[in-house]
């Protein structure tokens, strides 16, 4: 498939990107099926018995316009995040980003910088976008075309966003298997986060303890100024994994809270079938043991922390505060395994 357009976003937007692309790349434009990489449409996405990485992989390499579909989804999907950085690499490629409705650059995080985006329903935008693809890959022009599609395109968008979304349980399953998926992975991604933070502080607490033992060898009375010095070092560390615990502990219940209820939402649907079901349950009961025992983990090093020597008020209270933030972090975990649990037997 000699691809021309790959097009990034996420499953749960596929409604809307498909009128993008059937109506502005195919109709509008002109692009053939097989131009497009568009994994939410059969024609053009992976064929039958491919490997799904492997055909995103050939997708992206023979691209020559890579167009993002920006949403709050694709934000949260890990995938759509790693087909952007994948992209980004390539000097050679048109990178476009289009903003779907509800979208903005204030929500977008990183995007705010970019500044380059264009809103799917904005005429004007359109047109820019349709002179820079048809000059770059050399495509002939049809403006009468073009412009009868795209009006029908902004109409068609404007009839769905303005109207009532329909009852369409098959598509929030899907939805909701896309939230169950990049909830765990952001999960796991925390919890990693945190535990890596951690290892990374014990290593500061033993420098810091050779430290005073050096400085203690050396001399038969230490200067009080030299103690505080190494121990302001130590103040600022366990500050440092304070901040890290404190902003990753929401960023961590929120995730989880999102895949479980996308879990429960899955089991209840009478699209699934009991292996799914089964299959789900099996995913929790997995995430149950890695949270149990990062909650021993984190314990322990809770209860560590007072054999460390108080010998500095300002040490003493950010270890104060480092044992709160653990204790908040502990609660956490322990209301996720304790909805977990409650998933497992639904």
């Amino acid at each position: 498939m000699a691809t021309k357009v790959f097009i990034s976003h996420a499953s749960a937007d596929q409604q809307l990107v498909s009128m993008f692309v059937e109506e502005i790349l195919v109709s509008g434009m002109g692009f053939k099926p097989e131009d497009i990489f568009y994994s939410s449409n059969e024609d053009m996405g992976v064929e039958n018995g491919k490997d799904i990485p492997e055909a995103i992989r050939t997708g992206l390499q023979e691209a020559k316009v890579f167009m993002m579909m920006v949403s709050d989804n694709y934000r949260r999907s890990e995938v759509c995040l790693n087909e952007m950085g994948a992209a980004w690499i390539r000097d050679d490629l048109l990178r476009i980003i289009l903003l779907l409705p509800g979208t903005g650059f204030d929500r977008m995080g990183w995007l705010v910088s970019l500044k380059k985006g264009t809103k799917l329903m904005d005429p004007k935008g359109l047109d820019r976008l349709y002179d820079q693809i048809t000059e770059a890959l050399r495509i002939p022009r049809k403006t009468a075309t073009w412009n009868q599609h795209k009006d029908v395109f902004i109409a068609s968008i404007e009839d769905k966003v303005n109207g009532e979304e329909p009852d369409d349980e098959e598509s929030c399953l899907l939805d909701d298997r896309d939230i169950l998926d990049e909830g765990v992975s952001e999960y796991t991604r925390v919890l990693h986060a945190i535990t890596a933070a951690i290892r990374v502080y014990k290593t500061d607490m033993e420098m810091m303890n050779r430290r005073l033992n050096r400085v203690k060898e050396n001399s038969k009375t230490p200067s009080t100024q030299q103690i505080r010095g190494i121990l302001h070092q130590g103040a600022v560390d366990t500050n440092s994994l304070a901040n890290v615990i404190e902003e990753n502990t929401p960023v961590l219940q929120e995730n989880f809270t999102k895949a479980m209820n996308a879990g429960i939402r899955m089991h209840q649907c009478e699209f699934i079938d009991e292996a799914v079901k089964e299959n789900n349950r099996n995913r929790c009961g997995e995430l149950v043991d890695a949270m149990t025992n990062a909650k021993s983990s984190f314990t322990f090093f809770r209860e560590s922390l007072i054999k460390i020597v108080d010998l500095d008020k300002d040490f003493k209270r950010a270890k104060r505060r480092l044992s709160a933030v653990l204790d908040g972090l502990l609660a956490a975990i322990s209301s996720c395994i304790s909805k977990a649990e409650e998933y497992r037997v639904l």
